[in-house]
C-alpha cells in the first residue's frame, strides 16, 4: 500500500454498533483501502468540515446517551489509516476521547486508547442521539464501494 493511500472503515463503536443497524467487525473484514484522492470521500471529508459547527453545537448541548465520534488520521511506521474516535471532550482545535476502531495498520495505538488528536485532518464526524444519526458522510460513501465489491477491499 501506498503513501497515498486512504484507509477508510466504517465506525466500530465499543458499544457493539457501527450504525444502529449494524454490527460490529474484527480485524480487516469490512476494510476498504482508498486513493486518498478518491473523490466521492473527498467530497464526503469537505463536507463534514463544512459543517463542524453542526457537530460543536450538539456537542455544547450533550446528553446522556448521547455519541459523539470524529474521524481522524493516525499514522506511525507501520502505516496511516483513517479511524474514529468517540470524543468525550472537544476544543476549537482539539477532540480527546477513546478510539474506537481496532487498527488494522497503525500499531503504535489500540482500541480503546484515549487519545487527544487535532481536528486537523478530520475527514468525517458524527452524532448519534435518540437512534438518529446526523453527520457520518463518509459511511455511505464506503458502503456503496463495499457493495460494490471494491477491488482493494481487505478480505
Amino acid at each position: 500500500m501506498g503513501d497515498n493511500d486512504f484507509f477508510a472503515d466504517t465506525p466500530d463503536f465499543a458499544d457493539g454498533s457501527k450504525r444502529p443497524e449494524h454490527g460490529r467487525h474484527s480485524g480487516t473484514a469490512g476494510l476498504v483501502v482508498l486513493a486518498d484522492d478518491d473523490p466521492d470521500l473527498k467530497a464526503a471529508a469537505r463536507e463534514a468540515v463544512l459543517r463542524l459547527h453542526e457537530f460543536f453545537a450538539a456537542f455544547a448541548q450533550r446528553q446522556p446517551g448521547d455519541l459523539f465520534a470524529v474521524k481522524v488520521p493516525f499514522q506511525d511506521d507501520y502505516g496511516r489509516e483513517y479511524m474514529w474516535v468517540k470524543v468525550s471532550s472537544a476544543d476549537a482545535t482539539h477532540v480527546t476521547g477513546r478510539l474506537d476502531n481496532t487498527p488494522a495498520f497503525v500499531k503504535s495505538i489500540s482500541v480503546g486508547q484515549i487519545v487527544r488528536v487535532p481536528l486537523k485532518g478530520l475527514t468525517d464526524w458524527l452524532v448519534l442521539r435518540a437512534g438518529v444519526l446526523r453527520g457520518g458522510f463518509s459511511i455511505p460513501v464506503i458502503e456503496a464501494k463495499m457493495a460494490q465489491g471494491h477491488p482493494n477491499q481487505a478480505a
